[in-house]
């Protein structure tokens, strides 16, 4: 389970990545992912990041964790690690 999580976590990351909106490239850079033993959560410290993900009444939405979050790879990740494919 614990490769899976890390999996999981190392690809949603990834792709959030990928799909941030880039000024600065601090929001980018600072998106990570961290596991517990159930769970892998995978987002940024950065103080502005809900403003891009949801938009506010002037900026529209520029979603990047939730599209990654959403990704297939994920549920393809899980199933080839618990079928024994790494």
């Amino acid at each position: 389970r614990a490769l899976a999580l890390t999996a999981m976590g190392e690809t949603a990351a990834g792709r959030a990545r990928a799909l941030c909106p880039v000024r600065t490239g601090r929001l980018q850079a600072s998106i990570g992912h961290l596991e517990d033993e159930t769970r892998t959560y995978v987002g940024t410290d950065v103080d502005y990041a809900p403003y891009v993900e949801l938009g506010t009444l002037r900026t529209p939405a520029r979603p990047y964790l939730r599209p990654a979050a959403e990704d297939g790879a994920l549920c393809e990740i899980v199933r080839e690690i618990m079928a024994g494919k790494p």
